[in-house]
């Protein structure tokens, strides 16, 4: 993506996570959407390469993004995100624009590459034998509180890739950043020594 990655990195993030932590306090004026160089160069005056990006959200993250009417911006070159639509009946306001074939396989690899189970530093720092414990302290979100009694008793080598539904009901594969997710939660504790 030329534009709008800022908020293809905040979905990719709520697929993976569920929530993020976002501060309603500030609304930041930034210099980058008048200055010369960076997202305005790659910018036009018709707002051809905004749409073509917000196409490609639109079909990432189906039913998240709507064109936004109220900004002075050229029309259709702007959106409102909302997550809680994500993978629900389209927005009336879609970009007219079908993505072409290729584009369509580079989404569906990226995608596929982000629910891949996670490797590397994180799996590291946990040891497979290691035996998790379900705490009962209770999230909000319901589906981490049945994932993490799905886990409880079981050894970290077991829970790595055992599948969970989401907030959404889809099917995930349970990974190193989701356990590291629950334990600073304080949903789960290993237990460092092994099972006989």
């Amino acid at each position: 993506m030329t534009l709008k990655e800022d908020y293809d990195y905040t979905c990719a993030h709520l697929h993976a996570h569920g929530s993020v932590m976002r501060c309603q306090r500030m609304f930041i004026q930034v210099k980058h959407c008048t200055n010369a160089g960076g997202a305005v160069a790659a910018r036009d005056t018709a707002g051809v390469k905004e749409k073509q990006n917000i196409a490609i959200l639109q079909e990432k993250w189906p039913g998240v993004f709507s064109i936004n009417g109220r900004r002075k911006a050229v029309a259709g070159s702007e959106v409102v995100m909302s997550w809680k639509r994500y993978g629900k009946k389209e927005s009336k306001t879609q970009v007219e624009k079908p993505l072409n074939k290729p584009l369509k396989k580079t989404l569906k690899t990226t995608l596929k590459k982000a629910s891949a189970k996670p490797t590397g530093a994180l799996s590291v720092s946990f040891q497979s034998g290691a035996i998790l414990q379900y705490t009962k302290k209770e999230s909000k979100v319901e589906y981490l509180n049945k994932r993490c009694k799905q886990a409880n008793g079981k050894s970290v080598g077991t829970c790595i890739g055992m599948k969970f539904q989401d907030g959404n009901g889809e099917t995930k594969s349970y990974g190193y950043a989701d356990l590291k997710y629950d334990i600073a939660g304080g949903r789960l504790v290993m237990n460092k020594q092994k099972r006989s």
